[in-house]
């Protein structure tokens, strides 16, 4: 008896090992192996798109809808969504350049701005977690009219757009490192994407994020301050959508009042692309980036084809989709790997 026990262990912990590894790369790499055939799919049939410059541009093009993406899939993994994302991403950056245009020869009033970006972000996803968790209204009907709030105040603020900005203004999105060939936003994006992956994995508020969207009640009996986590969440994402619209406002040298309008579904399915759960607590930064890259290889493939541009909307919906689709077959093979 004890010889057999001893020739099933090993086994059974090889199975184990392949059991974890096979729904490890469900979860995480699924969107990265797509990634892959698509773009090599692309190559052969579309030859512009391997080359050096049209590659640089899907990187630096992915930068700007990336931060409202990753913001979107913070609030999923924590079991709730955002919708106001897309106009916080236009009116944030109007403020700031508002701030400068009214006040232009103040002593540091462009910092002052871009700080008030920042600010306006924060203080948009504080209104949005105040409203939903200590108020305790759906975050769906808190979310969409905050939506409706600030389209509506980009209209009135900037009908026409503001264009010329100041230089600092424009840094993040436009400057350009080692002999003008490395865009600095390209070294910010890697550099968001590391502090996110390391708050997520090694630091207890990522932990946290996670258990509260994997079962908000069972966190707050195990001391986990949930209210404070999901307000947190809705400030970081208010504050990252901000940012991508800063940075795309410098990469277009103007802000617009139709930023990131109907963008929504981009975000959420950016975010369900990359392994994030509509239920919660499942979610990884990396996967996010892979869903990222695939949503802008996806657009940059449509550009280039010359879709007809009415057909852009009927596109984006079928990406939603096919996201949906993968997020439900990838459940139901993690959970098949489970019963092996």
């Amino acid at each position: 008896m004890t010889n057999q026990k001893l020739k099933k262990y090993p086994n059974n912990s090889i199975k184990k090992n392949l059991k974890e590894l096979l729904g490890n790369i469900l979860l995480n790499h699924t969107v990265w192996i797509l990634v892959v055939i698509i773009s090599i799919t692309a190559i052969v049939l579309i030859p512009i798109f391997g080359t050096r410059r049209n590659l640089f541009n899907i990187i630096i093009q992915m930068i700007p809808m990336g931060m409202p993406i990753y913001g979107e899939a913070l609030c999923l993994m924590t079991g709730f969504f955002d919708l106001s994302l897309e106009s916080t991403y236009a009116v944030a950056p109007i403020i700031g350049v508002l701030i400068i245009k009214w006040a232009p020869d103040f002593p540091g009033i462009v910092y002052i701005g871009i700080a008030m970006v920042m600010i306006t972000g924060i203080f948009i996803g504080l209104i949005n977690g105040f409203l939903s968790v200590k108020l305790r209204i759906n975050p769906f009907l808190v979310t969409l009219c905050m939506m409706l709030i600030l389209r509506g105040l980009c209209l009135f603020l900037i009908p026409q757009g503001i264009f010329n900005l100041p230089k600092a203004f424009v840094f993040l999105g436009s400057y350009k490192i080692l002999n003008n060939t490395l865009p600095i936003s390209i070294l910010f994006l890697i550099i968001v994407v590391i502090v996110l992956n390391w708050m997520l994995i090694k630091k207890p508020f990522g932990r946290h994020l996670l258990a509260v969207g994997s079962n908000e009640r069972a966190a707050y009996l195990a001391g986990i301050k949930t209210e404070r986590i999901k307000i947190t969440v809705f400030a970081m994402a208010g504050m990252l959508a901000a940012l991508g619209g800063f940075i795309a406002s410098g990469r277009q040298n103007s802000v617009l009042s139709a930023m990131g309008a109907g963008n929504m579904v981009l975000f959420f399915a950016g975010a369900i692309l990359g392994g994030v759960s509509l239920q919660g607590g499942i979610g990884s930064i990396i996967g996010v980036l892979g869903g990222i890259f695939l949503l802008q290889i996806t657009s940059n493939i449509i550009t280039l084809s010359r879709i007809n541009p009415y057909l852009i909307q009927v596109v984006h919906g079928c990406i939603l989709l096919i996201a949906i689709l993968m997020q439900s077959f990838r459940t139901k093979l993690i959970e098949f790997t489970k019963l092996l």
